[in-house]
């Protein structure tokens, strides 16, 4: 008997405190509202370090400086596409699906390809800022 009336009365005092919270609760002030964006501003903060980190670190998992570099990419399907390899001085065009690679075409002379940079995300939002977005 005494146990369940230890429940009963443990199970009642948070709904009692609840009520007695609602009955005087201060509206929010400017503590709170601190709180808040001081929060707000160290999760931008941390997502933003984490997209440098990324960036910085991208060359040393062998991004394009490597002797394969992928110059080209054109999706044929929801799984197929067709890629253009530079192989140290050689292109390739290679077709890939999602149960294997096959070569195409090996080229005799390399073909002329357009090396402007389309940058990173930072530089795709700032043109798309300024708009001169693409």
């Amino acid at each position: 008997m005494t146990r369940l009336m230890v429940l009963l009365v443990m199970w009642l005092l948070p709904v009692a405190g609840v009520a007695a919270a609602e009955a005087g609760a201060a509206p929010v002030g400017p503590g709170d509202l601190l709180n808040v964006g001081t929060g707000l501003v160290l999760v931008v903060g941390a997502i933003l370090l984490c997209g440098w980190l990324y960036t910085r670190t991208q060359s040393l998992r062998g991004g394009s400086s490597g002797m394969i570099r992928i110059i080209a990419s054109q999706p044929l399907g929801t799984k197929e596409r067709v890629v253009l390899l530079q192989v140290a001085n050689q292109q390739l065009l290679v077709g890939m699906t999602s149960s294997q690679v096959q070569t195409l075409h090996v080229f005799e002379k390399p073909l002329e390809v357009d090396e402007t940079p389309t940058g990173g995300f930072a530089e795709r939002l700032r043109a798309a800022v300024k708009g001169q977005s693409q």
